[in-house]
């Protein structure tokens, strides 16, 4: 019997579709265990991020009659954004430091196309501690051709000021009248063209009226008209009740001026002695606002003391914008009263939470029977979903009654509700258990399990119309990470947070996503530019910064003056898997090569550690190009190795194609 060496054995193994971020112990050759600045954009193959570009709030701004440079103030610190007709609107509060009261103000274009600041109110100190980090939870929003803040509840009205020079920003809650003190103040019936008339009020109808006139009933509490015709009371839809309130210490003041035709209203009104309080809706102002119109029969007051006209408002947590309402929740105690209720304003008013007229514009209220706190809102398709952490409440219908359908299952981690993005029919969010996606007729599925098993809080999501670009913040710690989820493809991608970080809101415009925020001023200088003595500076940075310059940026609200400024270069780095081990036997690594292409300027750097000691890196290979070329990176690894790790970095653009791995078995001795 003889013996032979056999021969050795290649074998070839490419990896040529590269699968994005996965944390998981095992993964496959294709895929990512950590990463930074590198896009799913050019999948199957991996490649570095585009560049980023930068654009300061630079326009000087007039509040209160005084004129502030943006960039030497720097006081101002944003909460939220919305975009509208492709401009800007924000919600910021105005920091000082030492003040008792600090002004907030909501930042929008005029009719005219210029700047313009309201003042919304006024937030109690320390606003650098507690204060601001309550006033976060504001949020702004737009429905049809006007914007909305919340909780605050003040909104414009873009029919009311259409023909106005400048738009103006109304309260939700809003009351008027006075005391005879100061005011004066008056109350009688009147037709629906605001004529004077009489109304004899009984318990029964009165004998031998005249012709057309009125008689309210105070057992039914209705009003009826005479006919002598046929000699018959009949019921008339409703009463009308004109009251006057005018202010003897400034006459020139306007009492209902920011009431409406069509306002839901509650009235109180006293003598003194007798007070009645009933609901109401505003029939007309008069056009110097000291008089106005309601439906209805007042009864029993006669020498007014005091009035009160108030159109009420609810206390909205999470809002959203659905078919010509706002809708919103409020999970707590509010105003002295413990509420569990979802709302919808009247269909194209969304100033009226609380007008019901039997008719299909009217405002929506329910309670839920479930406890815990709402944590998120999303509109979805033909739906709202209102969302608390373990389970959704899911609205639909064209108009009242409303179909509101409970859930039990994952929904919003709260303090995450800016999470919820919704990207081509389906709603992403952030839970406890990771990011959900959910469709209007499906139930959340996880889509997340690739970013492994840590934890983050703190979500503030958005979307280029494709990508599902999340910030978040890490349990237990201040560090703060930005994955992107490529809804086309199923891939998770990990990109440096943004200069804006956390930000107020990322927002969409033109297919490409951009945050916006405030930052430190003494930071600003990192993107170039310097800012005086200050806080806060607000900006801008849009994640695909390479063609910025189509954006047509003065678009977004004209808020700068200055182009946006891509960043110079980015720096990327990304860890492959271990490798090797689909072939368990005798074997060793006897080629490596990487085909890929480098943009002009660019380098790259690959290192290789064997057999799980992954902190023992070599150097494998570099290279540098001036002018944009394809490499071909080909290795013979020195040390004999069961399986490795790969370790890519560099500066610029690159495309990595495939990686293909020889494997030579080792001799063995055969007996024969």
């Amino acid at each position: 019997m003889g013996s032979y060496l056999n021969q050795s054995k290649n074998s070839r193994r490419m990896t040529g579709v590269f699968t994005g971020l996965d944390r998981r112990e095992r993964i496959s050759d294709g895929a990512w265990s950590d990463m930074l600045n590198m896009t799913a954009a050019k999948y199957p193959c991996a490649a570095s991020r585009n560049r980023r570009a930068t654009q300061l709030f630079t326009e000087d701004v007039t509040v209160d009659g005084v004129t502030e440079t943006r960039r030497a103030s720097g006081e101002y610190q944003i909460l939220d954004a919305d975009i509208l007709n492709g401009e800007l609107n924000i919600i910021e509060v105005k920091i000082q430091k030492d003040a008792v009261f600090s002004p907030y103000y909501i930042r929008f274009r005029n009719g005219s196309g210029a700047t313009q600041y309201v003042k919304g109110g006024y937030i109690t100190n320390n606003l650098l501690t507690s204060g601001i980090g309550a006033f976060k939870k504001w949020g702004i929003l737009h429905s049809g051709r006007d914007i909305f803040i919340y909780p605050g509840l003040f909104h414009t009205d873009y029919e009311r000021d259409k023909d106005e020079a400048e738009k103006k920003l109304y309260s939700v809650k809003e009351s008027a009248g006075g005391s005879s003190e100061w005011n004066k103040i008056s109350m009688s019936p009147v037709d629906e063209d605001g004529a004077a008339v009489s109304v004899t009020s009984s318990a029964s109808a009165p004998v031998n009226p005249v012709n057309g006139a009125y008689w309210y009933d105070t057992v039914s509490k209705g009003m009826y008209r005479y006919s002598a015709a046929s000699s018959e009371w009949t019921a008339c839809p409703t009463g009308y009740m004109k009251i006057t309130c005018e202010s003897k210490l400034n006459p020139s003041y306007k009492t209902f001026a920011n009431l409406k035709e069509g306002d839901a209203v509650d009235v109180f009104v006293t003598d003194g002695t007798n007070a009645v309080v009933s609901s109401h809706i505003v029939h007309s102002v008069s056009g110097d606002g000291n008089g106005i119109v309601i439906t209805g029969y007042i009864d029993g007051i006669t020498d007014i003391t005091e009035i009160d006209i108030t159109r009420k408002a609810p206390f909205l947590q999470h809002a959203c914008s659905w078919r010509n309402r706002i809708w919103g929740c409020c999970y707590g105690e509010h105003d002295g009263e413990f509420l569990n209720e979802i709302y919808g304003s009247a269909l194209g008013d969304m100033s009226n939470f609380f007008k019901y007229e039997g008719t299909a514009a009217d405002s929506y209220t329910v309670s839920v029977g479930t406890g815990g706190r709402f944590t998120g809102i999303a509109q979805l398709e033909d739906s709202v979903v209102f969302f608390k952490d373990d389970r959704y409440y899911v609205l639909t219908g064209g108009e009242p009654p409303f179909s509101l359908n409970e859930y039990s299952g994952a929904g919003i981690q709260d303090g995450s509700a800016k999470s919820a993005v919704v990207i081509n029919g389906y709603v992403y969010y952030k839970s406890y258990g990771g990011i959900m996606r959910m469709s209007p007729d499906s139930r959340p599925v996880r889509v997340s399990d690739a970013l492994g098993t840590d934890k983050w809080e703190d979500a503030i999501a958005g979307t280029d119309g494709e990508r599902y670009i999340v910030s978040m913040k890490r349990i237990g710690s201040s560090e703060r990470e930005l994955f992107v989820y490529d809804t086309l493809t199923g891939l998770w991608t990990q990109e440096e947070n943004p200069f804006v970080s956390p930000p107020a809101a990322i927002l969409r415009y033109r297919n490409n996503a951009f945050a916006i925020g405030s930052v430190p001023a003494d930071s600003v200088e990192q993107v170039g530019t310097t800012t005086a003595a200050g806080i806060y500076t607000p900006v801008i940075q849009y994640f695909d910064g390479e063609n910025v310059n189509r954006l047509a940026v003065t678009n977004l609200g004209g808020w700068s003056s200055e182009a946006a400024t891509a960043e110079s270069t980015v720096e990327w780095h990304a860890d492959t898997g271990v490798m090797g081990l689909e072939d368990p036997n005798h074997k060793f690594i006897k080629q490596i090569q990487i085909r890929g292409r480098l943009g002009s300027n660019a380098r790259i750097g690959i290192e290789i550690s064997y057999d799980g000691h992954s902190e023992d890196r070599e150097q494998l290979y570099t290279e540098e190009n001036e002018l944009i070329g394809t490499f071909n990176a080909v290795y013979a690894p020195p040390v004999r190795c069961d399986n490795f790790r790969l370790h890519f970095s560099g500066v610029g653009e690159v495309v990595i194609f495939s990686i293909t791995v020889t494997t030579e078995e080792a001799n063995d001795c055969v007996q024969r």
